[in-house]
């Protein structure tokens, strides 16, 4: 799966030129992996399958000083794979909606989990990184689809709960045909890729808890409106009614 090749979902892009890279590289003394330049240069600001993102130049600097500091002060991981002195060193690359961090010392990359004290090794790129990543199941179960969404534009996004899981997804099917559906194959969860609503819809249905996150360009209101009559038929919609 070519985590650089991504299938897009959103129309805008934030993209980070390459010559900003450059400089800081130049400024921390270290070369990047050459696909986080690639990613950032053609992809830009966002995030995989919504689970990982890089992190670009501009919030790298200000990330690295709090990042070293946290780690200097609280140290809680194996040392196996990296030692605390070598992640006040480190710089973080990337990382988790969890809190969950990516980061490069001596040309390696090593996840720093928020919620685990195992350090995973995670290559020497961006995409050996994803890879093991999703492989492992440490963000969780590795998809179908490689898609991307971008934090440009407008975004907006909703939580609605209720309906049935299967009906829910038939609906959105449904209203958007041609759209890609990444179905995890472990857990009652699939997304629907929705270039059309420039995001997706992610559906679930496990513990008793059926619902819908969606992620979307406010400048499309057509395509909103299909998916919201769409979910509001089966009975699922925002907490305390439509």
């Amino acid at each position: 799966m070519d985590f650089l090749d991504p299938y897009v979902v959103t129309r805008d892009a934030e993209l980070v030129p390459v010559d900003e890279v450059r400089r800081l590289e130049v400024e921390l003394g270290v070369t990047l992996p050459a696909d986080y330049t690639r990613a950032l240069s053609t992809l830009g600001r966002g995030g995989w399958c919504g689970e990982v993102d890089l992190v670009d130049p501009d919030h790298l600097r200000g990330w690295l000083p709090r990042h070293r500091r946290s780690v200097a002060e609280f140290w809680f991981w194996d040392d196996a794979v990296v030692t605390q002195a070598d992640a006040v060193r480190s710089i973080p690359v990337g990382g988790s909606y969890n809190g969950d961090a990516l980061v490069l010392v001596d040309g390696r990359l090593a996840w720093l989990p928020r919620d685990t004290q195992v350090v995973l090794e995670a290559g020497t790129t961006c995409q050996e990184a994803l890879t093991v990543l999703f492989d492992s199941g440490t963000v969780g179960t590795r998809p179908t689809i490689a898609w991307f969404a971008s934090y440009a534009g407008d975004r907006r996004s909703q939580n609605r709960q209720g309906g049935d899981h299967r009906a829910n997804l038939e609906a959105v099917r449904a209203a958007f045909p041609d759209a890609p559906v990444d179905v995890d194959p472990v857990w009652p969860t699939a997304v629907v890729l929705l270039r059309e609503l420039g995001g997706y819809v992610e559906l679930h249905g496990y513990d008793g808890n059926t619902g819908a996150h969606v992620d979307r360009d406010a400048t499309l209101p057509d395509a909103w409106e299909r998916l919201n009559a769409a979910l509001t038929s089966t009975g699922c919609v925002p907490p305390g009614g439509r």
